[in-house]
């Protein structure tokens, strides 16, 4: 009895304190209900679970224990019933534990679930060229799925890799890297005119790699037209298309040059 009474004022003592800090922390109020909300809901206890598998299975790849991998493999394997970030442990575990090419069932399980970690699977398989097919077919538009694919196909078919480039400019119009993957294509057929179109239009989105302005200002070089040369040379970060800029500049403006 006497228990029960100590317990009923504990507890009376804890909900007054909490009322009192409440009043006084707004902010602390919120946080404190939003982790309430969390805990109900059930998002805060699933993002514990899968922050621990993920340590689990990162102190697994560094001790490189094959049957732990497995053990992750199967554990999560279904999507039906899993949040697809453990889906994709598993993946990485099967990976790890069996290599790429054994493990498409489970790499494709896991990016039907989520598309996001196309850079992941890319990084697992990079020259998968099946795989990057299927992941393709899974989704026609992506424009990272699209550059997997190509850049894979470059290796021994570049007419193919050609046309997934220039499939990826329709699809990301701004996509820099695909501009200049597709002028390079071009210009390596001859196809000069459209070369310099697609290096021109890497220069104006971004330029990666700082590619496109240098070659768009050397194809205009060699066709002669030197003023519009020295525009897109000076448009590039590389020093060497900055220094040819000056030389083309000074030879034009030197006595008894048109």
């Amino acid at each position: 009895m006497l228990n029960e009474e100590k317990t009923r004022r504990a507890s009376k003592f804890s909900i007054n304190q909490l009322l009192k800090w409440v009043q006084r922390n707004p902010i602390g109020t919120f946080l404190f209900f939003l982790f309430l909300a969390l805990m109900i809901s059930g998002v805060l206890p699933q993002a514990v679970r899968v922050n621990r598998a993920g340590m689990e299975v990162l102190h697994t790849l560094v001790q490189k224990d094959p049957q732990a991998l497995k053990h992750f493999s199967v554990q999560w394997a279904d999507s039906s019933s899993q949040d697809c970030r453990l889906l994709w442990l598993s993946a990485v575990s099967t990976v790890s534990s069996q290599g790429a090419l054994l493990s498409h069932e489970v790499l494709l399980r896991a990016i039907r679930c989520q598309p996001g970690y196309l850079e992941v699977l890319r990084g697992l398989a990079p020259y998968d060229v099946s795989l990057a097919e299927e992941v393709v077919r899974l989704y026609p538009r992506n424009p990272s799925a699209l550059m997997w694919l190509a850049e894979v196909k470059e290796r021994f078919d570049r007419v193919q890799a050609t046309e997934l480039y220039e499939i990826v400019t329709r699809v990301d119009p701004k996509n820099g890297l695909a501009w200049c993957r597709l002028g390079a294509q071009r210009q390596n057929q001859g196809d000069l005119d459209r070369a310099l179109t697609a290096f021109q239009e890497c220069c104006v989105h971004g330029d990666p790699g700082s590619n496109g302005c240098w070659r768009a200002g050397g194809i205009l070089e060699q066709q002669g037209h030197l003023e519009e040369a020295i525009f897109w040379y000076n448009q590039s970060r590389f020093s060497s298309a900055l220094k040819r800029a000056q030389d083309l500049q000074q030879r034009i403006s030197a006595p008894g040059q048109d």
